[in-house]
C-alpha cells in the first residue's frame, strides 16, 4: 500500500509562493510607479497653469502702462501665497535674481540655476518651436526640507502678436526691469536712443537682448504624504489580494484532500481484503484455544487445502510456548494437509493486550492471535543446490588441473603427426589420416582450453560461414564411431541462408559433441536424423538432432547441462554443459526432449546475424 501523501507537499507551497508573489510585486511596483508619474503630471500642469495666470496677470498690467517693477513684485508675492507653493521668481539667464516672492532674496544669485537648452538642443520634432515656448521641469533636493518641484520656462508675457508691439512691451519691460528697479509704477517708455521710426532695436542702438526665466517651486509634502498613503493602499490591497489568492488555491487543495481521502476511506476495506488475498505469504486468525477462524487464499495453497485446523507441528509449538503468548518466529519442518514435508518460517503475534484495535478480553468470539507463514521448501532446496555447485565448482578446479596436464602429450601427438604428414606426402590417404589427426589434436587441445575457461565468460570469433558445410565436417568426424555401430545418417539442411555470422569452431564443437552424445546412446543399426533449417520466418536457424537411442530418464532431464554430470562411466559431464555455454553466448537457446526407451530430440535455435553485425 502506497503511503499517504499530504494533499499540498512543500514544493508544491513554494512554487505557488514562487509565481504570486513575483505577480504580486511586479503589479504593486508598477501601480506605485503609475502613480509616481501621474504625481508628477499634476503638479506639472498645476506648476504650469501657475506660469500661465502669473504670465496674463502681468501681461493685463504692462499693457495698460500702468504696472512697474513693485506692481508686478507685489503679483508674484501675492501669487506665492497660494497652498504648496514654495516660491516664485524671475531671473535673468545667468542665474541674477530680478523678482522673488521672498523680497530679500533679490538681486542675489540663484544657486541651483539649471543648464538651459539652446534652441539648437532642442529634439528635432519641436522643429518650428522657439525656445521659450517650452516648459521644464525637475526635482530639487533641498537640505533640512522636502524636496522641491520646480517648473521654469522663458519669461514672455506678450505672446508675440506682432513683431513691433513685442519689441515696444518687451523693450519697456527690460526697461522696468534694469538695475536699480525703478520706485515709480508708471510704465516707461522703451528708450531715447530708440529711432522713432524704428520698431526692433538694432545693432550700435544701445541694447543688449537679454532672455528672463520664470521659476514655480512647488512643496511635494502633501504629494509625497498621498503618495505614501498610496503606497500603503497598494501594498494593502495586494497583501490582501495575495491572502486571498493563497486562500483560494488552498482551499481547493483542502477540497481535493478530502474528495481524496473520502474516496479511500470507502476503499480501504475492500483494499484491505484484496491485500490479504493476494498477499504471498499466509495468513491465519486464531482463537483463544488456538482453532482457525479466519485464512487467505495463500494459506490454503500452500497447505494444500481449506484449514480447518493448524498443523500438528505448529500447534504443538505454539501450545509449547510461554505463556501468555508474546511473539514466536520458528522454521518448522511440518506434514501438509495433502501428506507432502514443508519447511514453513512462521510468526505468531497476539492481537489483544496493548495492541491497537485489539479485541477485548472477555470477548471468546473473535480472533486472539495472528499466523503467519512462508513456504521455505524450494528456497531450502535451493540452498541446497547452492552447496552442491560450490562442491561442483572444487571439483571442476580439479579437473581443470587435471586437463592441463593433457597439453604435453597432445604436444607430442601433434609432432608426430605433422612428421607423418610430411614423411607421406606423396601417400594421398596417409597425408590425409595425418592432416585428421593434427586437426583432431588441434581440436582436442581447444577443447581442453576450453575446460580451462569453462569458469570464464566465453570469448567469440565470429565470421560468415555456411551452416550446411559445418554439419558436414562434423559428421565426417564422427563417421568412425558411426561405421563402428553401423549407424544409419539422414541430413536434411533444406533452406539455409547462404552465408550466417558465427563461431564456426564453437558451432563444430557443439555439432559434434551432439552427434557423438546420440551415438553413445544408440545400439547398433541405430539412426540418427538430422535437420536443419529456418525458423520463425528468417530470423532464426534451428538445428535438429533425433536418435532413437534409449533416452533420458525425466528426473535427469533437468540436469543434463549441469557441470559434471553424467550418467556414463567413461563420461566428463563437461559436454553438454559446454554446448549449453556456447549457444547462450551465441544468444541462441538450446532445448532437449526426450522419451525412455525411443530416442531424444536436441533442438538448437540461432539468431541469423547477417555481416556488419
Amino acid at each position: 500500500m502506497n503511503k499517504k501523501r499530504p494533499f499540498m507537499s512543500g514544493y508544491m507551497l513554494l512554487g505557488i509562493l514562487v509565481i504570486l508573489i513575483p505577480l504580486f510585486v511586479y503589479m504593486t511596483h508598477d501601480r506605485i510607479k503609475e502613480h509616481e508619474r501621474h504625481t508628477m503630471v499634476k503638479e506639472l500642469e498645476k506648476g504650469q497653469a501657475l506660469i500661465r495666470s502669473f504670465e496674463g496677470g502681468a501681461r493685463a498690467g504692462m499693457m495698460n502702462r500702468q504696472w512697474g517693477a513693485a506692481r508686478l513684485q507685489r503679483l508674484l508675492t501675492e501669487i506665492s501665497f497660494q497652498p504648496d507653493i514654495r516660491y516664485m521668481m524671475i531671473t535673468t539667464s545667468d542665474g541674477q535674481i530680478r523678482f522673488h516672492s521672498v523680497p530679500e532674496k533679490v538681486g542675489k544669485l540663484y544657486d541651483n540655476m539649471p543648464k538651459l537648452p539652446a534652441d539648437a538642443a532642442l529634439n528635432s520634432n519641436d522643429a518650428g518651436r522657439e525656445i521659450d515656448s517650452f516648459i521644464f521641469h525637475r526635482i530639487v533636493e533641498q537640505p533640512g526640507a522636502d524636496p522641491v518641484f520646480e517648473i521654469y520656462k522663458q519669461f514672455r508675457p506678450d505672446r508675440k502678436k506682432g513683431k513691433g508691439k513685442h519689441h515696444r512691451f518687451m523693450a519697456g519691460f527690460e526697461n522696468m526691469m534694469g538695475p536699480g528697479h525703478p520706485k515709480s509704477d508708471k510704465w516707461k517708455p522703451p528708450c531715447d536712443v530708440c529711432p522713432k521710426n524704428k520698431l526692433l532695436p538694432g545693432p550700435g542702438d544701445g541694447h543688449t537682448k537679454e532672455k528672463y526665466y520664470i521659476f514655480a517651486g512647488l512643496s511635494l509634502s502633501k504629494a509625497k504624504q498621498k503618495h505614501q498613503r498610496f503606497i500603503s493602499q497598494i501594498v494593502t490591497k495586494g497583501i490582501l489580494f495575495l491572502s486571498l489568492g493563497l486562500v483560494g488555491i488552498f482551499s481547493l487543495f483542502v477540497f481535493q484532500g478530502y474528495r481524496s481521502a473520502k474516496s479511500r476511506l470507502t476503499k480501504i476495506q475492500a483494499f484491505s481484503d484484496t491485500v490479504v488475498d493476494h498477499m504471498p505469504a499466509g495468513l491465519m486468525t486464531l482463537d483463544k484455544q488456538f482453532n482457525v477462524v479466519s485464512f487467505n487464499a495463500a494459506a490454503a495453497d500452500i497447505l494444500g487445502a481449506q484449514p480447518v485446523t493448524l498443523p500438528g507441528e505448529v500447534r504443538r509449538l505454539i501450545e509449547e510456548a510461554d505463556q501468555p503468548l508474546d511473539l514466536i518466529q520458528e522454521e518448522v519442518q511440518c506434514t501438509s494437509l495433502t501428506g507432502e514435508t514443508q519447511l514453513l518460517d512462521i510468526s505468531v503475534s497476539p492481537l489483544s493486550g496493548d495492541v491497537p484495535g485489539a479485541a477485548p478480553e472477555g470477548d471468546v468470539s473473535v480472533p486472539r492471535y495472528m499466523l503467519l507463514f512462508k513456504d521455505l521448501t524450494e528456497l531450502d532446496l535451493l540452498k541446497k543446490e547452492v552447496e552442491t555447485s560450490r562442491r561442483m565448482a572444487a571439483i571442476g578446479k580439479l579437473a581443470a588441473g587435471v586437463a592441463h596436464e593433457i597439453r604435453n602429450p597432445l604436444s607430442s601427438i601433434k609432432g608426430f603427426a605433422t612428421y607423418f604428414k610430411e614423411r607421406y606426402a606423396d601417400v594421398s590417404q596417409d597425408r590425409q589420416t595425418a592432416e585428421i589427426m593434427v586437426q583432431e589434436v588441434e581440436r582436442l587441445n581447444r577443447s581442453v582450453t576450453q575446460l580451462l575457461e569453462f569458469a570464464k565468460p566465453i570469448q567469440m570469433n565470429l565470421k560468415p560461414v555456411e551452416l550446411d558445410d559445418l554439419i558436414d565436417h562434423a559428421v565426417k568426424l564422427a563417421a568412425h564411431d558411426l561405421e563402428q555401430k553401423n549407424i544409419k545418417v539422414q541430413v536434411d539442411t533444406g533452406q539455409l541462408p547462404k552465408r550466417m555470422v558465427t563461431d564456426p569452431d564453437r558451432m563444430n564443437q557443439v555439432l559434434l559433441n551432439l552427434f557423438l552424445n546420440s551415438i553413445q546412446a544408440m545400439e547398433e543399426h541405430g539412426e540418427l536424423k538430422i535437420h536443419a533449417g529456418m525458423d520463425k520466418g528468417e530470423e532464426q536457424v534451428q538445428i535438429r538432432v533425433e536418435d532413437t537411442g534409449k533416452g533420458i530418464e525425466p528426473n535427469d532431464l533437468e540436469k543434463v547441462f549441469d557441470p559434471y554430470f553424467t550418467t556414463r562411466n567413461d563420461g566428463t559431464g563437461l559436454g553438454l554443459a559446454i554446448v549449453h555455454r556456447i549457444i547462450e553466448s551465441l544468444k541462441g537457446e538450446i532445448r532437449i526432449q526426450s522419451t525412455p526407451g525411443k530416442g531424444t530430440r536436441v533442438m538448437v535455435t540461432l539468431p541469423v546475424r547477417e555481416e556488419g553485425q
